[in-house]
């Protein structure tokens, strides 16, 4: 999400219909589209199972409302969370306010470019959640925040980064484009 995204962009909703928390209302039936959940139904538990196991701090670039940070910080594990937007940032800020005391001690949201950024300290493990990655600007921005993240990183230490394969007609076996993810803003 950009910088400058207004608190009232549709763009928030359509975030958020996408990547549903399961604290969310709208998280069984968000579940129930095959391909909302084939493509992000289990990726909480599968960062949540690599942070399980990482000795130390846990970067969450491209945090947005903090759907990946809190349940690592919920497992006991320290965690920044880094998001250029402030709008999703405040929602995280929402969202971090309602858990307990030791779940917001050892959870940060802090506001930065992905592609820019010094965080003090190093990191066990760094996560890029669903397809956020991609959604830089472009190929030089997508290195310079993985050269970015790399600094960071402890020796030994793990990156993760989640996203989907756009040539997916190449999977299916033909060559004919077709929409494969398709959403509505309702607003």
């Amino acid at each position: 999400m950009n910088g400058d995204t207004p608190a009232n962009s549709p763009l928030l909703t359509y975030y958020d219909l996408d990547h549903p928390w399961p604290e969310d209302a709208g998280y069984a039936a968000a579940m129930a589209d095959p391909i909302v959940s084939h493509e992000i139904g289990g990726d909480i538990a599968f960062m949540c199972e690599f942070a399980r196991a990482a000795e130390g701090l846990v970067l969450d670039l491209c945090c947005g409302t903090g759907r990946l940070s809190l349940p690592i910080a919920r497992l006991g594990r320290p965690v920044v969370g880094l998001d250029l937007s402030p709008v999703l940032l405040a929602r995280f800020a929402e969202r971090l306010a309602a858990e307990p005391s030791d779940v917001r001690g050892r959870c940060r949201p802090v506001e930065g470019d992905a592609c820019d950024f010094s965080l003090d300290g190093s990191f066990a493990l760094a996560v890029v959640g669903f397809n956020s990655l991609c959604m830089l600007p472009d190929q030089q921005a997508q290195r310079r925040a993985l050269a970015r993240v790399n600094r960071h990183l402890d020796l030994g230490a793990r990156l993760i980064v989640d996203i989907t394969n756009p040539l997916m007609t190449q999977l299916s076996g033909t060559n004919t484009p077709q929409v494969i993810l398709s959403r509505a803003v309702p607003e």
